[in-house]
């Protein structure tokens, strides 16, 4: 059990440092790149675990990072940025950067993709449930059952940060 740890922990530590890696080559002139360092951060997010530790630095790096990929000129890498800030999300609190970013798209994205990852991962609660069932109006039915199918929110950003927030709903 302690080998699987530490293993487990060797891993942890292998996907922060490539994140962070990735997020160096996020302004790439290329659109490829933009893309895939989008893709890759969005998956690598998403898939660690509710128990890994990360520091706010990275929070903060990813958070800012895939703010900028969400205004990219090319969508498909603007529908990656999204699912990748997803984690990220504290739609309880009105002054959330990543749900403005969310609210904004649903309102103002001219790609129905961005606006269809918005739904797949955006946290509904009080204060984006409004806003969210509104724009579906403009969706098609398949977009609309994403919304109504999907759970209200709980927070996947469940992963202890470091920093020591305890004052906040993140400890």
């Amino acid at each position: 059990e302690e080998e699987d740890e530490a293993a487990m922990a060797t891993a942890t530590e292998f996907v922060l440092f490539l994140i962070g890696y990735l997020l160096e080559h996020s302004e790439a002139a290329d659109k490829g790149v933009r893309f895939r360092v989008c893709q890759f951060v969005s998956g690598l997010m998403n898939g660690l675990g509710a128990d890994v530790e990360v520091d706010e630095e990275m929070w903060d790096a990813v958070e800012s990072q895939m703010l900028v990929r969400a205004k990219d000129k090319v969508p498909i890498v603007r529908v990656h940025a999204m699912s990748a800030l997803s984690r990220i999300q504290d739609p309880t609190d009105e002054d959330d950067a990543v749900v403005a970013a969310y609210l904004w798209a649903l309102e103002n994205d001219p790609s129905k993709d961005v606006r269809k990852a918005v739904l797949q991962n955006i946290g509904m609660t009080k204060l984006t449930l409004g806003p969210t069932a509104g724009s579906t109006t403009r969706l098609s039915t398949i977009r609309t059952s994403i919304l109504l199918n999907r759970k209200i929110f709980h927070s996947r950003r469940s992963i202890t940060p470091t920093s020591g927030l305890c004052g906040s709903s993140w400890c």
